[in-house]
């Protein structure tokens, strides 16, 4: 398994790393020592696991924890340590997945490790069993229908006759159409450009893949998870997609938006 730490006591990472050694399927892949770089680092590796300091010089390890979970959906397991066992409770509220105290004792860390070892063994389990749909798919079964959802939170794009893109939906941020290609494109982390679907994918088929999608125009399909706010009528999104500033919702759609929103 992939990690990645974000402290910015250096001694304390290197203690950390010293720690994790003995494991050998444990590769520490990177560390940053506040939270803009660490969020940066952890949308280039997508570790598996993270070891999160709690308080970091530009924002606390709980906040950062907050943007975690809408940078990859609560895939990467977060394990934050602290020299503050005060801070548990808020710590297990946002989510993570263990606690630490510092300085890291071995045997807790035994234990945390083959927590990580037992979920993550899971978690490959089950994307193996969606394996058997993915083939079925790719050999061309339902490929006239262009999208479809394959389960475990993932689905199938179809850009041609022969050509497919598995995207899992925690890394989208929006659907846009393309008045000029008369089709639909996937924004999706870690994708260059767009992901354009098929012509004749019409807006409901997309709709209906996961709830979380939300129509906000005639042009621009949602991943509620990824908006931050509406400012006038501008989406802003959440890292990393923060970048896209060209989103406005629709005066016919800003009603069925607000519902959706309350609804969460």
């Amino acid at each position: 398994m992939t990690a990645v730490i974000i402290d910015d006591e250096k001694y304390s990472v290197d203690a950390l790393i010293s720690r994790l050694e003995p494991f050998d399927d444990i590769i520490v892949k990177g560390y940053a020592a506040n939270g803009r770089d660490g969020l940066a680092l952890v949308r280039d590796i997508m570790p598996d696991v993270l070891f999160l300091d709690v308080e970091l010089p530009d924002i606390s390890g709980l906040d950062f924890l907050e943007c975690m979970h809408r940078l990859d959906g609560g895939r990467c397991k977060v394990v934050m340590y602290t020299a503050y066992d005060s801070f548990m409770l808020s710590a297990f509220r946002g989510k993570a997945f263990d606690y630490l105290v510092k300085p890291v004792c071995d045997d807790e860390l035994d234990i945390v490790v083959r927590r990580l070892r037992e979920d993550l063994g899971a978690t490959f389990s089950s994307e193996l069993s969606d394996e058997a749909e993915v083939a079925q798919l790719i050999a061309g079964h339902n490929r006239d229908e262009g999208v479809r959802q394959i389960g475990s939170g993932r689905f199938v794009v179809y850009i041609g006759m022969s050509d497919f893109c598995v995207i899992r939906f925690d890394d989208l941020c929006m659907f846009s159409y393309n008045s000029a290609q008369r089709c639909w494109n996937a924004v999706v982390a870690g994708h260059d450009s767009a992901v354009r679907l098929k012509r004749g994918v019409g807006s409901d088929a997309i709709l209906s893949l996961d709830e979380r999608l939300c129509k906000v125009s005639n042009r621009h399909i949602i991943n509620l998870d990824y908006l931050m706010e509406v400012v006038g009528s501008t989406c802003r999104f959440y890292p990393p997609f923060d970048a896209i500033k060209d989103v406005q919702v629709g005066r016919f759609f800003r009603k069925r938006l607000i519902e959706r929103l309350a609804a969460i």
